[in-house]
């Protein structure tokens, strides 16, 4: 039940999958994933659905090494929010590596419409005294 520690269970309905995650130069992957909200049914101002991320060990996906506490994009632009906040929909669909821990994002908006955004991760190795 990996989700249940992707985001804070109370802001969410469900969480759908992403892209394919891509690995970072410290050797962790980097992971994208949906986040459906159950909005208009429960409202939420995060709209229907909105983006998050999460870091994955290298060594071991299953091991959560960081995770959003708010989402990474959600629906603000007239075409994610089909120009009066009807639908309110912004989804993941691509991630591809661009170097150095820069990625293009791929995402729908409002059901209707495709994005790319350029995101950047910035690798912090743990420093232990």
């Amino acid at each position: 039940l990996l989700w249940k520690y992707l985001w804070k269970v109370d802001q969410i309905a469900g969480i759908a999958a992403g892209p394919q995650p891509e690995r970072l130069s410290n050797g962790d992957y980097l992971y994208i994933y949906n986040i459906d909200t159950g909005w208009p049914y429960h409202p939420n101002p995060l709209g229907r659905c909105s983006i998050g991320w999460a870091i994955l060990d290298g060594a071991d996906p299953t091991h959560i090494v960081a995770r959003s506490e708010r989402a990474l994009i959600e629906p603000e632009l007239p075409w994610e929010t089909c120009s009066g906040g009807r639908f309110m929909v912004v989804f993941a669909t691509g991630l591809k590596p661009i170097g150095n821990d820069q990625f293009y994002l791929i995402y729908g908006g409002a059901d209707a419409n495709v994005g790319i955004t350029k995101i950047a991760v910035r690798v912090v190795e743990d420093i232990e005294s």
